[in-house]
């Protein structure tokens, strides 16, 4: 009888440790939920502030700023059709052979 009863406090005792690390989980993840969620509330706002206060700039930058986040690591060349002009500036990508030698010895046809 006396090993029932330690059989069954035991049992208990393993159910109220998992109930509690079960609860302390869900407390943890529930605090995490809501901190990211008071933190989007934040960011919102002085993103609402600032685009009260500089208008079509504040998308401007917000805009490039992603832009930039986004194509960080990629490589890319961006070329402005609005660029015109004598002095618009030109990178030529183009590969060329280089010329032929008119000293050089040639190979023997075969």
């Amino acid at each position: 009888m006396a090993r029932e009863r330690g059989a069954a406090s035991d049992k208990a005792n393993q159910a109220q440790l998992n109930a509690s690390t079960t609860h302390d989980q869900a407390s943890a993840t529930a605090r995490e939920v809501l901190a990211t969620a008071r933190s989007a509330d934040l960011r919102f706002d002085a993103e609402r502030q600032a685009y009260t206060g500089a208008g079509q700039a504040f998308l401007l930058e917000h805009y490039l700023t992603r832009l930039n986040e986004g194509l960080g690591n990629a490589k890319l060349l961006i070329l402005d059709h609005r660029l015109g002009g004598d002095n618009a500036p030109t990178i030529d990508l183009r590969s060329f052979t280089p010329p032929a030698d008119p000293t050089a010895p040639r190979k023997a046809a075969q």
